[in-house]
Formats: structure tokens, C-alpha cells, sequence
């Protein structure tokens, strides 16, 4: 007889790459064995580099100029981009981002 062993949740190997779950089976005599395995949660293919192709833009140009285009390595053919808060913010006001695109602000 065949069961199936499925996921009470979401499992994210960021945060726990393998689970180890401990099985019981019985018999209709009451006898039973137990044994543990160890399920490891594969990697999916997550964004592991941003590449801005312009770091350089004239001075004096008004807001909303574009100074590059962002891309992704690895993860999804599909990304969004933000500002995001951190160590290397103290500038973060002074740019916006469109699309893929970082624009003066």
C-alpha cells in the first residue's frame, strides 16, 4: 500500500535547506516499525546578481534622467527592482527606478 508524504507548509531552503520527519507503520496485527528520513528542499533558482550597465551620468541634468538599465542573474525570466534601506542607502533619494530603468530624481 502506498501513502504520500506531503507538506503541512511552504518550505524555503533560504531558511531550512533539510527537514528530517520520522515515519511509523502498522500492521493490522498492531506491529509496527519506525524509521527517520532526512527531505532535503532543493534550491530553486533564486536572483543571485543585479548589473547596472551605466554607472556614470553628466552633471546638472534634470530629474528623471536615465542613468542605466538594470539586470538580473539567475532566478525567474520575470524581475521587479527597488530601493531598497540598508548599508549603501545614503543616496537612495536622490534616484528613482522605472521598469528596469535607474532615473535620477
Amino acid at each position: 500500500m502506498k501513502d504520500s508524504l506531503r507538506t503541512a507548509k511552504a518550505l524555503d531552503f533560504e531558511a531550512k535547506a533539510s527537514y528530517t520527519v520520522r515515519i511509523r507503520t502498522t500492521d493490522k496485527a498492531g506491529a509496527s516499525f519506525e524509521k527517520a528520513f532526512v527531505v532535503a528542499v532543493s534550491d530553486v533558482n533564486d536572483p543571485t546578481d543585479i548589473a547596472l550597465n551605466s554607472t556614470t551620468i553628466a552633471e546638472n541634468k534634470a530629474s528623471g534622467t536615465k542613468v542605466g538599465d538594470l539586470t538580473t542573474t539567475g532566478g525567474t525570466a520575470v524581475y521587479t527592482y527597488a530601493l531598497a534601506k540598508g548599508k549603501g542607502d545614503a543616496d537612495n533619494a536622490s534616484f528613482a527606478i522605472d521598469g528596469a530603468v535607474l532615473k535620477t530624481a
